[in-house]
């Protein structure tokens, strides 16, 4: 946790966080914005706040593949234990509830039901990456309660920022399964996204890209302002073309 917070300071993060609680493990625990949605992505192995989240992510489903569900209880105790935890450890408790979801889809309900899980930057997108593979395994009422959750998320938004409150629910819903689907206001909405150009992507909120291609000397020139024409520029740059 502490190493969360050290990335989210790191990263801009000030002491003026965004704090939201909800019930998880049957206790009143939050959720702290440490911007992991930035930093704890793919390509960030090197950093060891994100290897201690990775050994308990894999700590997490080795347990749950291999039956001993009392152990990763044990370790959902010990993170509802606090009275908040950045949201960097929600993440990997999601990710690893989709890598197993047949065991997780009980174990973390609770997270698929806070509204407050379904709207942070950091967790919305690992939530729905769960909700996706965890809802064959619910029951129909207990899919109905998700996609309530679901539906109320546009309240939780500004009044002035409805549209982004629209379009995370349009998000979550297009993460559902449609032969799950039970309740009808989901199932209006995600037939009116089919018709259009279908549901959002569910994306983290943020993304860095790397692309690797020969660089030309002479178009590397001209990006910084050298005049390649100017007599002298030619001169040299014919020289060590040759």
């Amino acid at each position: 946790a502490a190493a969360s917070l050290h990335e989210g300071q790191h990263s801009g993060w000030s002491a003026q966080h965004t704090r939201e609680t909800f019930q998880f493990r049957g206790r009143k625990t939050g959720i702290l914005d440490d911007t992991s949605a930035v930093w704890d992505s793919r390509g960030s192995d090197h950093r060891d706040s994100v290897r201690l989240l990775n050994a308990l992510q894999a700590a997490l489903s080795d347990a749950a593949s291999a039956g001993k569900i009392d152990r990763v209880e044990a370790l959902f105790d010990a993170v509802a234990a606090e009275e908040c935890r950045p949201a960097a450890i929600y993440r990997r408790l999601l990710r690893a509830g989709a890598e197993v979801p047949e065991v997780f889809a009980p174990l973390l309900l609770e997270l698929t039901l806070a509204e407050e899980v379904l709207i942070d930057l950091n967790t919305s997108e690992p939530a729905g990456a769960f909700i996706a593979v965890a809802g064959e395994y619910w029951d129909s009422e207990t899919r109905e309660h998700v996609e309530q959750a679901i539906m109320r998320v546009p309240g939780r938004f500004a009044e002035d920022r409805q549209e982004q409150g629209l379009r995370a629910r349009d998000r979550l819903i297009g993460c559902l399964a449609p032969e799950t689907i039970v309740t009808e206001p989901v199932r209006r909405v995600r037939e009116e996204l089919e018709q259009g150009e279908g549901p959002p992507a569910n994306l983290e909120p943020f993304s860095v890209t790397t692309e690797w291609r020969q660089i030309d000397p002479e178009e590397d020139l001209r990006a910084r302002g050298v005049d390649t024409q100017a007599t002298g520029n030619r001169r040299l740059l014919d020289l060590t073309a040759a």
